[in-house]
C-alpha cells in the first residue's frame, strides 16, 4: 500500500501543467492627465531634445574632442570634472552639472558628456 502511494505522489509530481497564454495585447493605457491638449508624434520628439539641457557645459567644450585633455583647464572649471581613461571603474551617480571627459589611451578626448 505505501509503495501505491509512493507511486502516485512521484507520478503526480510529474505531471505537466500548460502554461498560460502569454499576455498579447500591450498596448499603453490612454494618459490620466488633466490636460485637453494634443501632442503630435513629432511635437514629442521635439521634446526629448529639449528636455536633455547642456547642464555641464558641453557646448563650451565641443572642440576638445579630437585634442589632448591637458588643453582643458581643469583648475578653474567651477564644476566637477571627471577624467574617464579606458577600462576605467565609475560611479553610476548622476551628477547634473559634472561634465565627464572620455579618453583614449594617448589622453586625447573621445567623449565628452553630462552626469
Amino acid at each position: 500500500m505505501r509503495w501505491m502511494l509512493l507511486t502516485l505522489v512521484f507520478l503526480s509530481a510529474c505531471q505537466t501543467v500548460e502554461a498560460e497564454d502569454p499576455i498579447t495585447d500591450v498596448t499603453p493605457e490612454a494618459d490620466t492627465t488633466d490636460s485637453d491638449e494634443v501632442i503630435s508624434e513629432e511635437e514629442k520628439s521635439e521634446g526629448l531634445i529639449e528636455r536633455t539641457p547642456d547642464s555641464c557645459g558641453i557646448a563650451e567644450n565641443e572642440e576638445l574632442v579630437g585634442q589632448p585633455i591637458e588643453s582643458f583647464d581643469q583648475e578653474n572649471w567651477p564644476a566637477p570634472v571627471r577624467v574617464i581613461p579606458p577600462g576605467s571603474i565609475i560611479t553610476n551617480d548622476y551628477i547634473a552639472n559634472r561634465i565627464n571627459f572620455d579618453v583614449d589611451r594617448q589622453g586625447t578626448v573621445t567623449r565628452i558628456w553630462c552626469g
